[in-house]
């Protein structure tokens, strides 16, 4: 997917890499963490608070719920979350907004998988309950796969182990970062939601600073 912006990142092109844009000094480098053969870790541009990352799957994929091997993204969830939540020693909640599996619809401006963490941000559920259409999951990513099928979904969890989705309706897409201005509100920063006009330099390169601490989960099945 030569047009994706983050295959860009994770395939190390200084041409089309954001946060290279965004913190570059001259001398190129990679802010990508590998966490094993098949997921890596990256601050998110506009982060919202420090250690705000994106886990996303090594090669370009639509959403984590059409991954073929839910079990390695589980546990690469799991890893990044109990680093985050080392680094920056508060609680973590985390969320995506998955892409209809087939199609060429872009539901939230970019195309390839990615799950935002975000450690010491208040309770997000109390702000999105009363959208409605949310179901709690059991059995983690593979259960958000059991209920939203092929179609796009919204996903947030955290916060004791806590999982829930929203499936899109039948014919009607989800509001595009949405979850991403509930947490801004969250933070009190309801104008900065947007990455695109607010890229938060600073918070940026401190959730580069919390990825780099992240462990490494060894191998695992290419999703």
């Amino acid at each position: 997917m030569s047009t994706c912006r983050l295959c860009t990142q994770i395939a190390g092109d200084p041409h089309g890499d954001m946060l290279e844009e965004l913190l570059g000094n001259g001398h190129y480098l990679r802010r990508v963490v590998d966490l094993d053969t098949s997921f890596v870790a990256m601050p998110s541009v506009g982060a919202l608070v420090p250690g705000h990352l994106l886990l996303c799957p090594a090669e370009h994929a639509r959403s984590f719920a059409s991954l073929a091997h839910l079990d390695a993204a589980q546990s690469a969830l799991a890893s990044v979350e109990r680093g985050l939540a080392t680094w920056t020693r508060q609680t973590v909640q985390f969320f995506e907004h998955g892409n209809a599996r087939n199609g060429n619809a872009i539901a939230c401006t970019v195309e390839h998988a990615h799950i935002h963490l975000l450690a010491g941000v208040p309770d997000l559920a109390p702000l999105v309950e009363s959208a409605g259409g949310w179901q709690p999951v059991v059995g983690g990513l593979q259960g958000v796969a059991d209920v939203v099928g092929d179609g796009e979904y919204l996903l947030l969890g955290g916060l004791g182990g806590r999982l829930w989705t929203r499936p899109a309706a039948s014919g009607h897409a989800l509001p595009s970062q949405w979850l991403r201005q509930v947490a801004a509100e969250a933070i009190g920063e309801p104008q900065e939601w947007n990455w695109r006009q607010h890229p938060r330099r600073e918070m940026v390169r401190a959730s580069w600073e919390a990825a780099k601490s992240l462990p490494r989960i060894g191998s695992a099945l290419a999703a």
